[in-house]
């Protein structure tokens, strides 16, 4: 006669009891199944692409970032370049404009400089010294040029304004900027060389001729009263 006994669902296996089950399923000596190799590798792949797809996206997000602030700073920098220019600028000595791709002019301190937009880059050139270039990738022509009243107009000699807009496209994506410069009628104060002038010689002339005069009459009306 066989004789069951039945252990109570709720027994508790003591501590020692689990190290040593443990410690067997570690020392087997069949090693880990198919299905067990299986479902590890899945799941170290799935940690590693995920690990990976974050990694991706950081990168993505800081150069996106990195060329975007890189090319505002080179967008503010050129405008700053052409204020300095145009600040300095008499329309009188605008010498030539090529519909918006190019602007030659002399400045009041006697220095040539022209921008020149070809092949999508903006360089700028002052005298004889070699070419500097400002933007590359810029998508249109950056100038414009107005009359006093903001009508567009392409005859140099009328030319009140100048409008700036550069548009810069890096990998798809464009960023722009724009000003618009005021062309003031500055002019230069020759300084006096050598003696005065012949105006001021003939005016200190006149006022001897007028001292003299002065005296004479005095003299005239001192004597009459003598009589």
């Amino acid at each position: 006669m066989n004789t069951f006994i039945q252990m109570p669902k709720n027994r508790k296996v003591a501590t020692g009891q689990k190290k040593m089950v443990f410690q067997k399923f570690l020392a087997r000596e069949d090693g880990f199944s198919l299905m067990e190799l299986i479902v590890t590798l899945v799941i170290i792949g799935s940690i590693s692409a995920i690990a990976y797809g974050v990694v991706l996206l950081n990168a993505r997000m800081f150069g996106t970032l990195s060329g975007e602030i890189s090319t505002r700073w080179e967008l503010r920098k050129t405008l700053n370049i052409m204020r300095e220019d145009f600040l300095e600028l008499n329309p009188a000595n605008i010498l030539s404009i090529s519909n918006g791709n190019e602007i030659y002019f002399k400045k009041i301190n006697g220095d040539k400089v022209r921008y020149s937009y070809l092949n999508q880059t903006l360089s700028r050139r002052k005298n004889s010294e070699a070419w500097e270039v400002l933007l590359t990738n810029v998508t249109t022509p950056p100038f414009a040029y107005f009359d006093s009243n903001m009508n567009p107009i392409n005859n140099k000699n009328e030319i009140v304004y100048i409008k700036a807009s550069l548009a810069v496209n890096k990998n798809g994506n464009v960023r722009s900027a724009e000003d618009l410069f005021f062309l003031r009628n500055l002019t230069i104060k020759q300084p006096k060389i050598g003696n005065d002038s012949d105006d001021d010689k003939d005016h200190d002339h006149k006022d001897d001729d007028d001292d003299d005069d002065n005296n004479h009459q005095h003299h005239h009306r001192h004597r009459h009263g003598e009589d």
